[in-house]
């Protein structure tokens, strides 16, 4: 077995304190992904108590690895007299609603949304593009705010990227994006700078090719910023405190 990391050692001594159940997903739970596209992913779950043929309206590996999760903690819930019925699992995930998280605000071109803005968050972006992608070039709308791992992300991004919108939001924290493309310049594409986010949407629209795959990033105002523009949502309904990710 690998060893336990910081985190994981912290995590059991947390559980082992409070007396509490701790169950590692992985070791306890299979899952596969049975087909996905830009609607969302169907999966099946199995961990002994019976399977599961689940859809799912998000995108990226990731999100059903997080699925999985829920699902684990759900059936754990029976230890405590708690029973949740299987149909009410696949109902609720099919359900599940989470804007700003590699959402698909426009099909033609493909637009996505995703408020990735560290190395980490970057690098499951950039495995679900991969994955999406087809085939298309993909063009970045970036902005970010003060204080961000904006070279993580970008050095996540480059390998596939092919034309980048710098930009910023109206949020007081919000990074010039002049600034932002000076850390772009490393990415070796052609960068262009808008004020504004829907400055940016119009550029990128404009600029990059009709099969294009367009992706904002970089922040969760500007990508409230962008919903805001293309489907007429308040961005406020998503700026949460901090411009986490």
């Amino acid at each position: 077995p690998q060893p336990f990391s910081v985190a994981e050692r912290k995590i059991q001594k947390i559980t082992e304190d409070s007396k509490a159940l701790l169950v590692n997903v992985q070791s306890t739970c299979d899952w596969k992904i049975i087909s996905s596209d830009v609607s969302g992913q169907s999966f099946c779950f199995s961990d002994g108590r019976g399977d599961l043929d689940l859809r799912l309206p998000l995108i990226g590996e990731h999100q059903v690895e997080n699925a999985a999760t829920a699902i684990t903690c759900i059936r754990s819930l029976h230890n405590y007299g708690i029973q949740v019925k299987d149909k009410s699992i696949q109902q609720g995930l099919a359900e599940v609603s989470w804007p700003g998280r590699l959402e698909v605000i426009q099909n033609e071109p493909l637009v996505i949304v995703d408020a990735a803005h560290n190395k980490d968050s970057a690098r499951r972006l950039r495995l679900s593009l991969t994955d999406l992608r087809d085939g298309r070039p993909v063009w970045l709308i970036v902005g970010s705010s003060s204080g961000k791992d904006l070279g993580g992300l970008v050095s996540e991004l480059s390998p596939i990227v092919e034309g980048v919108v710098a930009t910023k939001s109206r949020h007081p924290r919000a990074m010039h994006e002049n600034d932002i493309k000076l850390s772009l310049n490393m990415l070796g594409v052609p960068v262009e700078c808008k004020s504004s986010v829907s400055k940016a949407l119009d550029t990128a629209l404009v600029l990059a090719p009709s099969n294009s795959l367009i992706c904002v990033v970089g922040s969760l105002f500007v990508v409230a910023e962008a919903r805001e523009y293309l489907l007429g949502e308040k961005a406020i309904s998503i700026w949460q405190g901090d411009d986490g990710g």
